[in-house]
């Protein structure tokens, strides 16, 4: 805890002394320096721009997430007692370590002393149970 406290501490002296350091900048009329208008507009276009691009990033992997929890799963539950085992169709987003839930509604509770087998179902296997 010490040591975080007084990283920090360095780290703000040092960012205080860069800052002292630095060279004031010279004052320029903007309107006569065009060059500076066409950094700006230049600047706020690279802006939009990857703002542009980090809203259809996030809207493209919100979308693949939602997919793909919505694929639909064939999940084989053994009991090692009986040696029974019993098939479900579940979507991969509701099954869960300890639970799931089946594409019909409904919840079932996995015990830790079950063997769970899952694999993707086959197109043929949704009008299963």
């Amino acid at each position: 805890m010490l040591t975080k406290l007084l990283i920090t501490v360095i780290v703000i002296l040092l960012s205080l002394f860069v800052l002292k350091q630095r060279k004031p900048v010279e004052v320029v009329d903007k309107t006569a320096d065009v060059t500076a208008l066409s950094r700006k507009a230049l600047l706020k276009f690279y802006a939009t721009l990857c703002l542009g691009a980090l809203i259809i990033g996030s809207l493209v992997f919100v979308g693949w997430h939602w997919y793909d929890n919505q694929q639909i799963m064939q999940v084989t539950i053994s009991n090692p007692n009986t040696g029974d085992a019993q098939v479900f169709l579940a979507r991969k987003g509701e099954i869960g370590a300890s639970s799931m839930v089946t594409i019909q509604g409904q919840q079932i509770r996995i015990s830790p002393l079950e063997s769970v087998r899952i694999e993707l179902a086959q197109a043929n296997d949704e009008s299963a149970n």
